[in-house]
């Protein structure tokens, strides 16, 4: 009983305080409603911008890592800043068999190489302007390869 006397009476003495200062009162929840407002603004905010970048990137797939001297795209202002890039070193086979021998939870891996505006000759026979790309074992399961005709080579072939 002592108890639900004692509760009663902080019910009482706080809404006496809330009463006579109202001022303070409305200052103190408008400050809280402010502040509660940016909070959940900031954080949807944040999870919006973070979605962004998840959808804008899901291009290359989920889990993917690429490794290559030159950016995908130009930067944000539509210019292609090639100066910034063309000292990078090129891949190597060593060093994609390195890391193929010590990453132990990859589920693909390959190295791959592509050249632009060649021309193909067997014979007498040529075609012009064409893009030819060589890759390792294991390329198509790090990019989507549709075959018109013919195969992989198997692991035999390629060694």
């Amino acid at each position: 009983m002592k108890t639900v006397i004692q509760i009663y009476e902080s019910f009482r003495f706080a809404w006496k305080a809330l009463k006579s200062n109202v001022l303070r009162t409305i200052l103190s929840l408008l400050g809280v409603t402010i502040g509660i407002f940016a909070i959940i603004s900031v954080l949807t905010i944040v999870d919006s911008l973070e979605k962004n970048i998840k959808d804008s990137l899901n291009f290359l797939g989920t889990g993917v890592i690429y490794i290559q001297k030159w950016p995908f795209t130009a930067d944000n202002d539509g210019e292609y800043r090639w100066w910034d890039f063309w000292q990078r070193p090129n891949a190597s086979y060593d060093e994609f068999k390195f890391l193929q021998a010590n990453l132990n939870h990859q589920s693909g891996m390959a190295i791959f190489a592509s050249k632009g505006n060649v021309t193909l000759k067997y014979g007498s026979n040529s075609i012009d302007h064409i893009r030819l790309t060589g890759g390792s074992q294991g390329y198509e399961d790090v990019y989507e390869v549709t075959i018109e005709k013919g195969r992989f080579f198997n692991i035999e072939e390629i060694e």
